[in-house]
């Protein structure tokens, strides 16, 4: 962990740097899409870290469903 504390998020101000939710943003931890430090009961994500992922191609929308490119109707995976 950097030495400074400055240099990292909590879940919520990740959330709202994402424009999603908190528990969305758990989620990508979760999935270990984000990385995260733990600090007592608080997981922190480095600014970097989140940067990195807002880099990275993601579909927008939720995650459950996809679009059949050919018939253009929504399934569920």
């Amino acid at each position: 962990m950097s030495n400074k504390l400055s240099d990292y998020l909590t879940t919520a101000q990740a959330a709202e740097a994402l424009g999603v939710s908190e528990g969305r943003v758990r989620q990508f931890v979760m999935r270990g899409q984000i990385a995260r430090t733990k600090l007592g009961h608080l997981n922190l994500i480095s600014r970097k870290d989140l940067e990195a992922f807002r880099k990275t191609d993601r579909p927008p929308g939720n995650p459950a469903f996809q679009t059949d490119k050919k018939t253009k109707s929504r399934k569920k995976t």
